[in-house]
């Protein structure tokens, strides 16, 4: 997504429409449990089961610990600034350990991001 954004704003710059991406950290919603407890229920069995447990495992931490995640309404305030700027930023990381994540991504090759 974040590529086809990258391109999208390339392409419809010309024609004054600006593309920006809202990259929010951990935001403690229920998608979190959604996500987890279709993830463990799809992988069982198949060769990404402990991949999934380990993925379950940083989710619920992120719904536990404010420490790690942000409520809803970050992100929210954040769409609100992005869209109401007059010359709006590319990216705008959201909440907690968003731009830690962010800067990770940046920092490391994207061949590390396959390996366990």
């Amino acid at each position: 997504m974040e590529g086809f954004s990258d391109s999208l704003r390339i392409e419809l710059a010309p024609f004054g429409i600006d593309v920006v991406i809202i990259e929010p950290g951990p935001i403690r919603t229920e998608w979190n449990e959604i996500s987890r407890e279709s993830l463990t229920e799809t992988s069982r069995g198949g060769a990404f089961e402990e991949m999934a447990g380990n993925v379950r495992q940083v989710l619920e931490r992120a719904d536990t610990s404010k420490l790690m995640s942000s409520p809803p309404d970050v992100v929210a305030m954040k769409i609100v600034k992005a869209a109401t700027a007059s010359n709006p930023r590319a990216r705008y990381p959201v909440g907690r350990n968003a731009g830690t994540i962010l800067r990770a991504r940046r920092l490391l090759p994207d061949r590390a991001s396959t390996r366990s």
